[in-house]
């Protein structure tokens, strides 16, 4: 691809054009969230792919789009389309304690208050949409954190992804998410028999600052139940988990989500 700014002008060139036409290539996929008990999900994380079929899904677009506007029109599509998903899963009498919604660092220092105002007037309300972005979205940038806080002033919730915990501990303190994401390898801390204890005082901490957690790329029991133990929300698994849970495919479209249960799926 033809750079210009460090950005490929050609996958800035195709984001735009299908957000003005909501034509594909942009496709949404949904991942359970599970909370321990059984294999439904209680909760749902989607993902925005750029799938072009002379090339397949181009990966890394993300860091392209995040500093600049059209990354604004891209959250803005996601924040709407998580909305249209909550009402079809609730609509389907399923569980959706909530959906994710994946939005750029342009967007949290951009105008949220007013990007958000011209979302209700459409009927988002954003009851139920949780707001994810990376660490390093609110680590480096004070304009980021202010969009958080407006944004959950206005009921949107906010979770981190990818949670490491190096440097975000006290980012929390400064913009307080509802929800982080751990990343797999801090959720295989729970069995590292050689930093014992130190799970359980993340875990703990975050509780205390009132933050739910989800554990990503649970691969055995073991994990699921130190989950439990820690009073995490819930667990999303690897796709090499083995053990007592028959857990559903992961990135399913919408209708595959909306089909899960019935006879045959």
């Amino acid at each position: 691809f033809m750079e210009v700014n460090g950005v490929s002008e050609v996958v800035e060139k195709i984001i735009n054009e299908t957000l003005a036409s909501g034509v594909e290539p942009l496709r949404r996929t949904f991942s359970g969230v599970y909370d321990g008990y059984d294999d439904a999900p209680v909760a749902y994380v989607s993902e925005t792919e750029v799938f072009l079929s002379a090339t397949g899904v181009i990966k890394g677009y993300e860091n392209a789009i995040d500093q600049r506007e059209v990354g604004v029109r891209w959250s803005l599509s996601n924040i709407a389309a998580a909305d249209r998903a909550l009402t079809a899963i609730h609509e389907a009498a399923k569980k959706a304690a909530f959906v994710t919604a994946p939005v750029t660092r342009s967007f949290l220092e951009g105008d949220v208050e007013g990007a958000l105002t011209k979302l209700a007037t459409d009927g988002v309300t954003g009851e139920n949409i949780l707001l994810a972005f990376p660490e390093k979205t609110i680590i480096a940038s004070q304009k980021a954190k202010d969009g958080v806080k407006t944004a959950r002033a206005m009921g949107y919730k906010a979770a981190i992804y990818g949670f490491s915990g190096e440097e975000s501990l006290s980012a929390l303190t400064a913009a307080p998410v509802d929800y982080v994401f751990f990343s797999p390898e801090m959720t295989a801390l729970s069995g590292d028999r050689d930093k014992p204890g130190l799970f359980t005082a993340i875990t703990t901490l975050l509780r205390a600052l009132r933050v739910s957690i989800v554990l990503c790329g649970v691969k055995t029991d073991d994990v699921i139940r130190d989950a439990t133990a820690a009073e995490c929300f819930g667990v999303m698994p690897d796709e090499t988990y083995e053990g007592e849970f028959n857990f559903p495919k992961q990135a399913l479209s919408l209708d595959e989500v909306l089909a899960q249960g019935e006879a045959g799926v």
